[in-house]
C-alpha cells in the first residue's frame, strides 16, 4: 500500500501537505480535516500487476464539512503519484487514468 501526504488547510486557508498519520488520529485536538490519498498495487498471477485499491481517506473532525477544493487537490496528487512510479503496463492494466480518476473516492472517518 502507498501512502500519500495528507492534504489540509491551514489557519491562513491555504492547501497545505502535511504527513499520512502514524495512526489514528484523535478527531478532537486535530488541527485540521486530513484528506489522505493511497492506493494498492498488487501482482498479477498470469498478466500484469494492476492497482485494486485506489482513494483518499478523509480524517475528519466534529466540525467537518467537506471541502471539494481539498478533495480534487488530493485526487490530482494521487494521480500524479501513480504517473510518476507505476509504469504504462500497470496503469493500462488497471483501466487507464481515467478509470483511476473515477475510482479514486473519498472514505469519510468519524461520521
Amino acid at each position: 500500500m502507498e501512502f500519500l501526504p495528507c492534504l489540509c488547510r491551514d489557519a491562513d486557508d491555504r492547501i497545505q501537505e502535511v504527513p499520512y498519520p502514524k495512526g489514528e488520529p484523535d478527531r478532537n485536538t486535530m488541527p485540521a480535516d486530513l484528506y489522505c490519498p493511497y492506493y494498492e498495487v498488487e501482482k498479477g498471477l498470469f498478466g500484469p500487476a494492476r492497482i485494486t485499491d485506489i482513494g483518499i481517506s478523509i480524517f475528519n473532525r466534529p466540525s467537518y464539512r467537506r471541502d471539494e477544493a481539498v478533495l480534487e487537490a488530493a485526487r490530482d496528487r494521487l494521480i500524479h503519484a501513480v504517473l510518476s512510479k507505476e509504469t504504462s503496463e500497470v496503469i493500462a492494466a488497471s483501466g487507464g487514468i481515467g478509470e483511476l480518476r473515477k475510482q479514486a473516492e473519498a472514505d469519510e472517518f468519524y461520521l
